[in-house]
């Protein structure tokens, strides 16, 4: 088996990361996620991390720091594991380092949200530790 090796995605790994982040977010145009990795790099509040295996990458996660100064929180943004490395816990690693990036920024507290477009996500965040605290129904009328 492969070392792991999990470091902060910079603007150098930018081939590597719009790949897995397409592999994620497929029907998201590739100019869009070129541009919020420029972002993402730019912003002391956003960070992203990245898992490689003999210098392919092999997942991502994705955090930002969110909500009021009173009341700040830890959003899991994205997390995304190659599916022939799922199960070997480099999901859970990288979700390690995204919390610990959360509590170095004195964040105590990390949300994460999902939809049925990822089936496979519940498992994975009550695995991580995760609890279910919503189930959010949006409705959309159009306006004629």
């Amino acid at each position: 088996m492969a070392d792991i090796d999990i470091r902060e995605a910079t603007v150098a790994d930018l081939e590597s990361w719009v790949a897995l982040r397409l592999a994620l977010w497929p029907d998201n145009q590739r100019e869009t996620l070129v541009e919020e990795c420029h972002e993402l790099v730019a912003d002391p509040h956003q960070v992203a991390f990245i898992a490689w295996a003999d210098d392919r990458p092999i997942g991502l996660v994705e955090g930002a720091l969110r909500g009021s100064t009173r009341q700040p929180y830890g959003h899991v943004e994205g997390w995304y594991v190659d599916s022939n490395w799922r199960g070997d816990k480099v999901a859970y690693e990288l979700m390690d380092v995204l919390e610990d990036w959360f509590l170095h920024n004195w964040i105590e507290t990390a949300y994460s949200d999902t939809n049925n477009d990822y089936p496979l996500s519940p498992r994975a965040h009550d695995k991580a530790g995760y609890e279910e605290v919503a189930m959010i129904r949006v409705f959309r009328k159009t306006l004629k």
